[in-house]
C-alpha cells in the first residue's frame, strides 16, 4: 500500500517536471504535455498549477478558444492578473471584441496595475472598439462565411 502511494506521488511530481514552459516548445511536445496535464486535472480538478500550464500551452499554440475557456475556469477559482490578461487577448483573437472590452473593464477595476499597464489596456480597449472584421483568422477559430 505504501509502495503504491510513493509511486503515485513520484508520478505526479515527474508529470509536472515533464511539462516544459520554454518558448522553444514544439507542437508535437504540446500534445504530450496536454495529455499529461489533462490526466492530472481528471484526478485533481482544482489543480491550478496544471490548469495554468494548460492555459499557457493552448495560448502559445494559438488555440485561443480553449485558452479562453480554461482561463474562465481558472478565474472562477482564483483571480490572477496573468490569466485574466491571457483571457482578454484570447477573446480578441477569437474576434469577440465586445467580450474582450468587458474583460478589460473588469481587469482595470480588479487588479492592481501600473499606469503603463493601464494605458496599454485602455489603448487595446480603444482598438477593440474600433476594430472591424478582418479577413485573417487564428487557426483555432472557425471561418465565418
Amino acid at each position: 500500500m505504501i509502495f503504491i502511494l510513493i509511486i503515485s506521488l513520484l508520478f505526479s511530481s515527474t508529470a509536472y517536471a515533464a511539462v516544459s514552459e520554454t518558448p522553444f516548445h514544439k507542437a508535437d511536445e504540446f500534445k504530450e504535455d496536454i495529455k499529461v496535464l489533462k490526466r492530472i486535472l481528471l484526478s485533481k480538478p482544482d489543480d491550478l498549477v496544471a490548469l495554468k500550464r494548460l492555459i499557457r500551452i493552448h495560448f502559445v499554440a494559438e488555440d485561443f478558444v480553449t485558452a479562453e475557456e480554461m482561463a474562465s475556469r481558472y478565474l472562477s477559482l482564483e483571480k490572477e492578473k496573468e490569466i485574466a490578461y491571457i483571457k482578454i487577448i484570447s477573446l480578441a483573437n477569437c474576434r469577440r471584441f465586445k467580450d474582450a472590452i468587458k474583460e478589460i473593464d473588469k481587469f482595470v477595476v480588479t487588479y492592481n496595475i501600473t499606469a503603463k499597464e493601464r494605458r496599454l489596456l485602455l489603448y487595446k480597449r480603444q482598438l477593440y472598439t474600433k476594430t472591424k472584421n478582418s479577413r485573417g483568422y487564428p487557426k483555432s477559430v472557425k471561418k465565418i462565411n
